[in-house]
């Protein structure tokens, strides 16, 4: 118990690294910068500016017009659309909430670390140390560009410590980790939710292994786990129904299947030298050659010390098993080139898991809590059994002797030239001697508070000085609208659309300007990504996890060339403008764009070739499959009244005979359509997109947007998130 008048050792820590962080990320926190990094400002920032633009105008996004023709937006979950603090953040300027809360969820990690590390020290020196190594860490810095992931991080120590708690006896922390779980599943950071599950099952085995639980207590431990993940399942049901959906018909399939990043096998090196055949980009930023998903994950030159420590000074067989757990994620890491990873590949849950690399992800918890547990023990010390000091030397010259062969290594002639590398790998040096320094210190000295708080900030600092530019940022005024986009907006009618040509996109994606700040604003100015949700302007490209098959075979026909489009396709979908390579960053206008309704078309059969063949005629012919009616011919046809949203599409069409009319948006299951106010079927037409047949005279025809998983989904999740509640105020804490 905490004496009157003296504050916790939490309250301190949270207010200290409140302060750390206010000063690290000070230009974010007061609105004059903003992430720019990757993923950030081409999707994370969109994806919540769309948000955004859809909750002012009073709807909840289930489908997103603006990109790739319409495509399922709630549905592909990293879009955050159901998670409460993202809702928080968009109803403020986005250009300062988004980066603020990708910071407060940095430091709603380190709280979360703090508190799983205490409950295994007992030591509020060690819980810092690793609040500390979890917030600066290089894998958890780098997702800073990924809103969803670092939201998923963020709060994954606080699932891991109350899961820990609450499947030991079912009191209100039960209910708090199956809420806590749900909120996390909400954040859409599907390989960072699977790995925080598969830790919790292990630590809860661990600990059942520990205390040696047996018959009706071990049964009763496995009951709440799984307990605990129906709960949270339940709860996030709202998103997770539409999700599975989605999966079922998307191009990657239940599998995840199609990614190949992996770690190097001198992917150890990094963590002695974190520049380790780092390839510098323009911006001073560094990158792993080897794979692109992180550029560090750099854990810590002393906080590796004290974690190799700990399983030889604390007799716990759980420091064992979560030592042979980091080095096992490190195997997974490599793929194919650690042999661990194709043996579970094809197996659930390891068969989730598109990139090897992000076997790294448990490491940023591991490390840290191992570093507590070797801190803790070592502040402990005073007369220990003369073994233990030899113990310790041993493993230190251990991690001393990785630093120097990562070092040699790494000191080819054309890598010692860059200054960067040797100040860098040489810092990590003086850091480890003096980590070394520190851990001889507690051992020999009484007073310990003064000598912990050194080593807690040697592990700050290298950490916060490992990589350069690791969560780099722009001026704020950066995401606005450009001269060139407020332009391409004025010349674009409502159901237009620009598209980027394949060359363009990969010479974008490929160069950077010297600049971080010109180099967004170009990406923007070209619609990158999803930078065009930015201002609400529709295009034919776009970046998603998920994609629906039927329209990226269509977007291949499309794109007939390198650097060109099939007139054809392009007149079809609207597309009015397009950025060429060899015309980057203007938009050049096309005056024989569709509308986004046609009709009077006469049936016709054809595959994918034909929809990109010269015979197709977009105004006069659209394309069925093989067993739809196609023997429809043309008819006049006049369509008027159009009005759209995002889930609505409304007109009155005048046609002669029975006809055609077609849409050009992407066909999905979730549409309907009414035509004078009776249920009329759509079909799927010219391989990816809508079409429905008319009666002869004026017709009103609706087309709307209706997720019934998404209804059953809530059902579920008000149901749990009521038994949780009441579960919370109808138990005391045991």
């Amino acid at each position: 118990m905490t004496p009157v008048g003296r504050p916790s050792g939490f309250l301190v820590f949270a207010v200290g690294l409140g302060l750390l962080l206010a000063l690290r990320f000070d230009g974010v926190i007061l609105g004059h910068e903003a992430f720019t990094l990757r993923d950030f400002s081409m999707f994370g920032y969109p994806l919540a500016a769309h948000l955004q633009a859809s909750l002012f105008a009073g709807e909840l996004p289930h489908w997103n017009p603006l990109n790739q023709a319409g495509h399922p937006f709630l549905a592909q979950w990293n879009t955050m659309t159901l998670y409460p603090p993202m809702w928080l953040a968009v109803m403020l300027p986005l250009s300062w909430s988004l980066s603020v809360f990708c910071v407060a969820h940095l430091y709603l990690g380190g709280l979360g670390m703090f508190k799983l590390a205490e409950r295994f020290t007992r030591d509020p020196w060690a819980a810092a140390l690793a609040g500390v190594a979890f917030v600066g860490n290089g894998l958890v810095q780098n997702s800073l560009m990924w809103p969803n992931n670092i939201a998923a991080l963020g709060l994954m120590p606080w699932v891991l410590w109350l899961i820990e708690s609450g499947c030991r006896d079912k009191d209100r922390k039960f209910y708090a980790a199956a809420l806590v779980g749900g909120l996390q599943m909400l954040t859409g950071g599907p390989e960072v939710i699977l790995l925080t599950w598969m830790l919790a099952g292990g630590m809860v085995g661990a600990q059942a292994w520990q205390h040696r639980c047996r018959g009706v207590e071990l049964s009763a431990r496995i009951q709440r786990f799984f307990g605990v993940g129906v709960l949270v399942c339940l709860l996030a049901a709202a998103q997770l129904f539409p999700f599975k959906d989605l999966l079922l018909e998307s191009h990657r399939g239940v599998g995840f299947s199609g990614g190949e990043w992996s770690a190097s096998p001198m992917a150890w090196a990094r963590f002695f030298t974190p520049l380790f055949y780092a390839i510098e980009a323009p911006g001073r930023i560094f990158y792993d050659g080897a794979q692109s998903w992180t550029h560090s994950f750099y854990a810590g030159l002393p906080a590796l010390a004290l974690a190799c420590v700990a399983p030889f000074i604390r007799h716990d067989r759980r420091i064992w098993i979560a030592c042979g757990a980091a080095l096992v994620c490190l195997l997974l890491a490599m793929g194919a080139q650690g042999y661990i990873q194709p043996l579970l590949a094809k197996l659930p849950p390891f068969s989730f898991l598109r990139f090897p690399v992000k076997y790294l992800i448990p490491l940023v918890v591991l490390l840290p809590l191992l570093a507590a547990v070797g801190f803790a023990e070592i502040r402990r010390w005073n007369e220990g059994p003369d073994h233990c000091p030899k113990r310790v030397t041993i493993i230190l010259g251990v991690v001393a002797a990785g630093w120097l062969t990562a070092f040699l290594l790494g000191g080819n002639p054309p890598r010692m030239q860059q200054s960067d590398w040797v100040a860098n790998s040489s810092a990590r040096g003086v850091v480890l001697a003096l980590a070394g320094l520190g851990v001889w210190l507690l051992i020999r000295r009484q007073r310990m508070v003064q000598v912990s708080a050194v080593v807690v900030g040697v592990v700050a600092m290298d950490l916060a000085l490992h990589q350069p530019n690791l969560a780099p940022t722009v001026p704020a005024a950066s995401y606005g609208i450009t001269k060139e986009l407020a332009e391409l907006q004025e010349g674009m009618q409502q159901d237009n659309r620009a598209a980027i040509t394949v060359n363009a996109g990969k010479n974008l994606n490929a160069n950077s300007l010297p600049s971080l700040k010109d180099t967004q604003l170009l990406r923007t100015t070209a619609l990158l990504g999803n930078a065009n949700l930015n201002m609400g302007v529709a295009q034919v490209n776009g970046f998603y996890s998920l994609q629906l098959p039927h329209f990226l075979e269509a977007q291949s026909a499309l794109h007939t060339g390198e650097d060109s489009l099939d007139e054809g396709l392009a007149d079809f979908l609207g597309v009015s403008h397009v950025m060429y390579y060899s015309n980057m960053f203007h938009w050049q206008p096309r005056h024989s764009a569709m509308p986004l309704v046609t009709g009077g078309q006469g049936g016709v059969n054809g595959d994918l070739a034909f929809l990109s063949s010269d015979a197709f005629d977009p105004r006069g012919q659209v394309m069925l499959g093989s067993r739809q009616e196609t023997q429809a011919r043309r008819a006049d046809v006049l369509i008027e009244d159009l009005r759209t949203s995002a889930h609505r599409i409304q007109f009155t069409a005048r046609a002669s005979t029975n006809a055609w009319v077609v849409i050009a948006q992407t066909d999905h299951d979730n549409w309907h359509a009414k035509v004078n106010g009776t249920e009329t079927k759509i079909l799927r037409a010219n391989h990816a997109f809508q079409s429905i047949t008319i009666p002869p005279g004026e017709s009103r025809v609706e087309l709307y947007y209706y997720d019934r998983s998404f209804v059953v989904g809530c059902v579920f999740s008000l149901l749990a998130l009521a038994g949780c509640v009441a579960g919370l105020c109808g138990r005391q804490i045991v």
